[in-house]
């Protein structure tokens, strides 16, 4: 490009500069209140708006269940068929279902808490000022979305660690809250477990019955074969046959054996109570608030009403001169007059009608 058509080019940013500038200084004022009414009401907003406080509690849920014994009997089952299709409970993925379902979180607005206005203990529904709701169950599901709402569940794949945030007007009800979800997640996770190994025993007494069933036929027909045949030795087929035999009662055996002590680990589990579930971090009473963040939002308002402030300044300008532009031309001023006149006559004559009427 020649440096004589750069020149123009140059000349007219610059004069687009300046009109930007003298609309802006024209109407500063009216920028400056917008700006001051915006931060004026975000500031009173967050003076007045009660505060959160964010409880955090982690937890680790355990490797994937099962003793040596069991993998061991997995092993050999698999051999026959007998593994049953079972999905993993111990996934993050499963325990944040759990955490948003309905049966825990009842669970939880009916527990006992400090409130922060009363010195004695309320339940959560009580809490959220939901007792006034006649209906148990509405008053119950009311409570459920309002928890609901104020937890945030985040799991790690990297260390498969899973991160329940809850949110409360009171530091202390906030950590009670997070602690107690864990608590009952535990309590549910136990129940689960507790049928699973019921359901496991039972799959294993079966199996158990019908291994002994199978072992003793195998007994019997080795048995019968032996007391047919005194002399095998000079047989290559009935030695084949024996042989046959011999294994199936070996199989018979080991599978009777490992499924026995399976058996007997399958109801000490069904028995067994211990936490399943591994806390890394408990829940404790948050130092400072999460929300509402006064400084960030004053200085968010700030920046936004400044542009709002520009965007409607020249909006009023670009109306301006439009309209402007419109008494400019002959055309418009006479539809204008003439309109204006027409509504003059239509006004009058009403007017005029009116009063003959009366």
């Amino acid at each position: 490009m020649s440096e004589k058509n750069q020149e123009p080019i140059e000349e007219e940013l610059e004069i687009n500069l300046l009109d930007f500038l003298n609309v802006i200084l024209k109407r500063w004022k009216l920028i400056a209140k917008i700006c001051f009414c915006i931060v004026f009401i975000t500031a009173v907003y967050s003076l007045v708006k009660t505060p959160l406080y964010t409880a955090e509690v982690t937890v680790l849920p355990p490797s994937e269940s099962g003793t040596g014994s069991i993998s061991q009997l997995k092993s050999v089952a698999m051999q026959f068929g007998l593994v049953q299709g079972e999905g993993s409970l111990d996934s993050p993925l499963m325990y944040e279902k759990v955490l948003k379902s309905r049966e825990l979180i009842n669970r939880v607005v009916q527990r006992r808490y400090s409130s922060p206005e009363n010195k004695g203990k309320e339940t959560l529904i009580e809490i959220y000022e939901l007792n006034e709701v006649v209906n148990p169950e509405e008053r119950l599901y009311l409570a459920y979305k309002k928890l609901r709402g104020l937890m945030d569940i985040s799991v790690d794949n990297e260390s498969m660690s899973l991160t329940l945030s809850v949110d409360a007007h009171d530091p202390q009800l906030a950590a009670d809250i997070a602690n107690e979800m864990i608590e009952e997640l535990d309590k549910i996770n136990q129940e689960i477990r507790t049928s699973k190994a019921k359901s496991n025993k039972k799959f294993i007494e079966e199996r158990v019955e019908d291994t002994k069933k199978s072992l003793r036929s195998a007994e019997e027909a080795l048995k019968r074969f032996r007391e047919k045949n005194r002399r095998i030795e000079d047989s290559p087929e009935l030695l084949l046959q024996y042989g046959r035999l011999k294994r199936e009662v070996e199989l018979q055996q080991e599978l009777f054996i490992t499924l026995s002590q399976e058996y007997e680990l399958a109801k000490i589990q069904e028995v067994k109570d211990t936490p399943q579930i591994y806390t890394l971090s408990e829940a404790k009473p948050p130092m400072e608030k999460s929300s509402p963040k006064r400084k960030r939002n004053v200085l968010i308002s700030f920046f936004l009403s400044i542009f709002l402030g520009i965007f409607v300044v020249f909006l009023l300008e670009y109306k301006e001169n439009k309209k402007e532009e419109l008494n400019e031309l002959d055309g418009f001023k006479i539809f204008s007059q003439d309109l204006h006149g027409f509504f003059r006559k239509f006004k009058r004559s009403f007017h005029g009608k009116g009063k003959r009427h009366h």
